[in-house]
């Protein structure tokens, strides 16, 4: 980019480089992606069959569970990196003269931190979902609007009413 400011011109700065280097570039940014993908959902994959094997009950299937959704987020990140890397390719090989190509690829390192971000926001959305999943207790409160003062203490406190007005009762 540098060089592109110091040059003031698109055409200036194409001359000196040949038209290859750009389309092994992108060729190579989407084979990287396709083999990146295509490995992570291999050992992914590879991890599941020997959890499956091992099934221990209630908590394997939490876990085979986890890989599942991470592996289909590795394919959609794969594929939406790997489908800009190859629209870029193509606007840049059919029209070279417009520039088209040079937005998507700029909108492909866009791609990657979305894509990263994407992910992590996720992982955290998982993580929150598989505490609540893991308690006995209900997600969100249930909410009673009558007064449980002539409940017994002993029933009060197994199962957790609170003694107002409004009563919250978590099951």
């Amino acid at each position: 980019m540098g060089e592109m400011i110091s040059l003031k011109s698109y055409a200036a700065f194409v001359l000196p480089f040949p038209g290859w280097i750009f389309t092994m570039g992108l060729t190579l940014s989407a084979i990287v992606d396709i083999m990146i993908t295509t490995s992570l959902c291999y050992f992914l994959r590879k991890n599941r069959t020997m959890i499956t094997k091992l099934s221990y009950g209630h908590s394997s299937s939490r876990t085979i569970h986890i890989i599942d959704t991470v592996t289909f987020w590795t394919i959609q990140n794969g594929s939406i990196t790997c489908a800009g890397a190859i629209a870029s390719l193509l606007c840049w090989k059919g029209m070279p003269q417009n520039r088209i190509f040079l937005g998507l690829h700029f909108v492909v390192a866009k791609l990657y931190a979305n894509s990263l971000l994407a992910t992590l926001n996720a992982r955290q959305k998982m993580r929150d979902v598989m505490q609540f999943s893991s308690s006995d207790s209900h997600p969100l409160p249930v909410i009673f609007t009558e007064d449980f003062g002539n409940v017994p203490r002993t029933l009060r406190s197994q199962y957790g009413f609170s003694v107002s007005s409004v009563a919250v009762a978590v099951e």
